[in-house]
């Protein structure tokens, strides 16, 4: 038998061999794929979202005289759930036991990143007459690794429009602000809301019952 290879095409382009053999016989011949030069690389993802609700029970955020000292008690708000805060005006909160402190609803950062903004919204559940309007903030804290002490970063969200001095029942506050806060892998997050005054010093207005809700892009 002929070992003699004749190369011709088939009606799709793809070579094929013929041996010049007394039977004819036809054998089509892949070659091996062929990896095209890489391309572009595509934009960086949008990171990730971290969602935040009262829950079931409302907040209570209050601006009051207590003794003739200013009170801004807030609200920190987790995962479906939320707790008083103590007097944010000192500066700090602290996790422990005791109405000294915090229950714990921070979130761990679990790797280096930026906080790229904030989304923050608030409905009133109950109708209340304020002493004068106030705004609605969200503000995200933060503690070192091995830390209990939260302060503020100075990321938040002051929410649009103002409540009162008439709230009604179903008011609705929201806002959204961009962030470029750097975090560390094991920082802690802590998102607070507070009644804030329009003035430089916080006033006796009173306080604010609703549902609290927020979101923060960590890329």
């Amino acid at each position: 038998m002929s070992k003699h290879w004749e190369e011709k095409c088939n009606d799709n382009n793809k070579p094929r061999v013929r041996c010049n053999c007394t039977n004819g016989l036809a054998v089509t011949v892949h070659g091996p794929a062929i990896q095209g030069p890489p391309g572009p690389p595509g934009p960086p993802g949008a990171g990730a979202i971290i969602p935040y609700a009262s829950g079931v029970t409302p907040v209570v955020l209050s601006t009051v005289d207590v003794a003739g000292v200013i009170v801004s008690t807030g609200a920190i708000v987790g995962f479906g759930s939320s707790a008083p805060t103590v007097d944010i005006n000192a500066g700090s909160l602290t996790l422990g036991v005791g109405t000294t402190n915090i229950p714990d609803f921070a979130f761990v950062v679990p790797r280096t990143g930026t906080v790229t903004s904030i989304s923050a919204f608030f409905s009133a559940t109950v109708g209340i007459t304020l002493a004068a309007a106030g705004t609605v903030r969200a503000e995200l804290w933060r503690a070192s690794a091995l830390s209990n002490t939260f302060t503020p970063t100075g990321v938040f969200v002051d929410l649009a429009p103002a409540f009162g001095p008439v709230v009604t029942v179903g008011n609705t506050a929201a806002n959204t602000a961009s962030a470029s806060l750097p975090v560390a892998a094991g920082d802690k997050l802590l998102l607070v809301f507070s009644l804030r005054t329009s003035g430089p010093t916080p006033i006796n207005i009173g306080a604010l019952t609703g549902f609290a809700s927020a979101g923060v892009g960590i890329s």
